[in-house]
């Protein structure tokens, strides 16, 4: 079993402090997961990958293949949805699925329609997601997805710990009310 299956998926309370603790809302813009998601992107042809944390109220990006560091409410963010899972979620029609058929992105702007959104975390919380996204239905089939899950979900699960201690990063304080 991988790293990212075994992640303890933990209260929002445990998640929060283990980011809080990594110091990831201070995270400046890290190379090895801009090249990461451009590789997630790559490896199921979707326009848009992301590296997102998931905290008590809120979910933001650390990385983004536009480059935008977004952020959204916790209800909002289909990653929240994507930390409760035991493995990775594929939904390859957002609006063929219960859970996402009447969700405001799906909705309204920007209209997404494909969600693969596998667990990453520092080892012992689920603290995000590495997913992609499309505003195309796919096709995405189990191999496909297993092999994508099996090569780069550990990725960010072993390099968000290592970052923390990193002498090229220094966070800045910031408050959990601020995100």
């Amino acid at each position: 079993m991988s790293a990212v299956h075994a992640l303890n998926r933990g209260s929002a309370e445990r998640r929060q402090r283990a980011i809080e603790r990594l110091g990831l809302h201070a995270l400046p813009a890290a190379p090895v997961l801009d090249g990461l998601v451009r590789v997630a992107a790559r490896a199921l042809r979707c326009p848009v990958a992301m590296v997102n944390m998931v905290g008590a109220d809120s979910a933001w990006s650390l990385a983004s293949t536009d480059g935008k560091r977004l952020w959204l409410p916790r209800e909002v963010a289909f990653c929240s949805t994507a930390i409760a899972q035991p493995r990775q979620l594929v939904v390859n029609d957002l609006r063929q699925d219960a859970r996402f058929a009447r969700h405001p992105l799906v909705d309204g702007d920007p209209h997404i329609r494909f969600y693969a959104g596998v667990p990453i975390g520092d080892g012992d919380e689920t603290l995000g997601t590495l997913c992609v996204i499309d505003t195309e239905p796919r096709d995405i089939d189990d191999r496909r997805c297993r092999r994508w899950t099996t090569w780069l979900g550990p990725l960010p699960t072993g390099w968000l710990p290592a970052a923390s201690t990193s002498p090229w990063w220094r966070p800045r304080p910031v408050s959990a009310s601020a995100c």
